[in-house]
């Protein structure tokens, strides 16, 4: 059953190579910093994680989160999060239950993607309202 914060249908793959690709931090200087991990990769796809860290002295009252995908990359489901496209420039905003991130702290959502490039996500930006 699809998670219900999930903006398009459930996807995945078994097998595959465990990564740990660092993308960068979003705005630095910034209330919110986005880094990307992988979870997981295989012929055709990867499962992505970014956290978001406050790194301001007030709790983070909402925030969004840019991306960019690889050439022939899709966005195939996503979860912990509400996004807008699902190739190129993609754009991660929380869900209502998980707005708040205090000082210090951080909150992650995570992806399927697919698409034959072994390329993470790049230019990772995070903002707060």
């Amino acid at each position: 059953m699809p998670h219900p914060d999930v903006g398009l249908g459930t996807g995945g793959g078994n097998g595959g190579d465990t990564g740990g690709d660092t993308g960068g931090p979003g705005t630095p200087g910034g209330a919110c910093t986005a880094t990307h991990r992988t979870v997981n990769s295989w012929s055709g796809g990867l499962q992505g994680e970014v956290s978001v860290r406050d790194d301001g002295t007030r709790a983070l009252d909402g925030r969004t989160v840019g991306m960019t995908l690889a050439p022939g990359r899709s966005v195939r489901s996503l979860w912990n999060g509400l996004h807008s496209g699902t190739t190129g420039a993609v754009t991660v905003r929380n869900t209502a239950r998980n707005g708040t991130v205090e000082p210090g702290s951080t909150a992650t959502f995570g992806f399927t993607a697919t698409g034959g490039s072994s390329t993470a996500p790049h230019t990772l930006t995070c903002h707060s309202p």
